[in-house]
Order: C-alpha cells, then structure tokens, then sequence
C-alpha cells in the first residue's frame, strides 16, 4: 500500500488540537481552568449574598439563575478559548518557523515487516511494533509512536472510504490497535 500527499501546516495544527484534546495531562488542565473560570460568577454570587441583609426571593432567583447562566457560558467558552490559543500557537509556531522541514510532499510505503515515509529532506523508516495505535480524526489518520509523536497521514491521501478501511485492517493485521 502506497500513499502520495501534502503535509501542510494545518495537518500539524489539526493533530495538536486532537491531541490536546485527548492526553490525560492536556484534558485535567483544560477542565481546572474552565471550573476556576466558571466558579467565578458563583463565587461573586455567594459575595452578593453576604453582603445584602435584606433580599427579594424573586430578585435572589433571578440573581441565581444569572449567574449559574454566566458560570455556564464561561465554562463552555473557555474551551473555545483554550482551543483558538492552542491553534494560534501552533500556527505560529509553523508558520514562522523558516524552513520548516516538517511540511511538504510525502510518500508513505506499507511494507511486510516496516512502513517507510519519504520526505524531502528525510526518510523515516519504521517497525510495525513501534507504533502505539492508529487514531483517526476528522480530517486524518495518526499513527502513534509515543507522547506528542505520530505520522501524520491525511484522509485527503485516501481515494476512497474502502482504500482507508483497507489500510485499517493493515494496520490491525499488524497489531497495531485502532481507536476511531
């Protein structure tokens, strides 16, 4: 099996989002972060509350629902937030990186005993029982070698949905584990 493509930035860019999103180390953060955030309007609530002696029932409701309305806006939007700096970061990061050896044509061979990748200022070849698993993402395949460390193989090099259910099996055959 044999697949010819482009690697582009946002192939790099799509795989940092993906894999934020997943690591163990990466997902505790991000939930610490939208929590604090998203504790602030009840924290400012419960200051409100010992602060005012005297307070409608009605005006405390709506008070409460406000906020607790806010804490989940802030949580949600604090996803978004930390998504667009990671991408942003990543896009700077590849974008003005000069010469960037990390983009550019690829070909990537499925051998018997190894897969090989060619670029243009390397070639990378790899045993089969290097490779930790095979995830799939919305816009491409990653096969893993370790933390942060993955081949990246568009789903744009695939000419079809059977040609990657083909490569899946490959992969499987090989005793990689595949987590779509």
């Amino acid at each position: 099996m044999k697949f010819t493509f482009d690697l582009t930035p946002q192939d790099h860019i799509d795989y940092t989002l993906f894999y934020a999103r997943r690591a163990p180390f990466f997902k505790k953060q991000r939930n610490r972060l939208r929590i604090l955030c998203a504790l602030v309007p009840v924290a400012a609530f419960l200051l409100i509350l010992t602060t005012v002696r005297e307070m409608d029932v009605r005006h405390g409701a709506v008070l409460a629902g406000v906020m607790l309305l806010l804490a989940c806006a802030l949580y949600w939007a604090m996803a978004k937030l930390a998504d667009a700096s990671l991408c942003r970061n990543a896009r700077a990061m590849f974008l003005t990186a000069g010469r960037n050896n990390s983009v550019g044509a690829r070909i990537v061979e499925c051998g018997e005993q190894h897969l090989t990748e060619h670029a243009s200022y390397y070639d990378m070849t790899a045993r089969y029982k290097q490779f930790i698993a095979l995830e799939r993402s919305a816009t491409a395949f990653y096969l893993t070698m370790g933390p942060a460390l993955a081949l990246i193989i568009p789903l744009r090099a695939f000419s079809s949905g059977e040609e990657q259910e083909k490569f899946i099996g490959l992969m499987k055959e090989k005793g990689i584990p595949y987590e779509p």
